[in-house]
């Protein structure tokens, strides 16, 4: 899945930012861990590799890993995260699925739950593509 046999013979200096992570991420997984900690696994990586990852994440919690997984990408927490926990300025504020934050805050979305969370619905999509009408 990570791609990295065409790379073997070249120092990790020169590889681009895409396979640094795909190296990163392949050690990290190379002894099977019960527990993976990933911080951001897939900002400043394409949508090719992106996607490859949240297909082997999903694979190896299927298989019995626990996953940690920061992301500011919520529509990664949502794909990849069975509970969520939003944190503002260091502090978790909310937690639960992703139905449960929408539900709480009365939106139909994540995105808008946080947003409404921290103040800033005029963020919103459905409030921008409203505007825009």
């Amino acid at each position: 899945v990570f791609s990295l046999t065409a790379k073997q013979n070249e120092r990790t200096q020169t590889l681009s930012g895409g396979m640094k992570r795909r190296l990163v991420l392949a050690r990290a997984l190379m002894h099977r861990p019960r527990l993976l900690i990933l911080d951001e696994p897939t900002a400043g990586v394409d949508v090719e590799l992106r996607l490859e990852l949240w297909e082997y994440i999903q694979m190896i919690n299927v298989e019995g890993t626990t996953i940690l997984l920061t992301t500011h990408y919520l529509e990664e927490a949502e794909r990849l995260c069975s509970r969520i926990a939003f944190i503002n300025d260091g502090r978790i504020v909310a937690q639960g699925t992703s139905a449960e934050l929408a539900g709480e805050y009365g939106v139909a979305s994540l995105e808008d739950a946080y947003l409404k969370l921290v103040g800033r619905n005029e963020l919103s999509r459905a409030q921008i593509v409203g505007d825009a009408a």
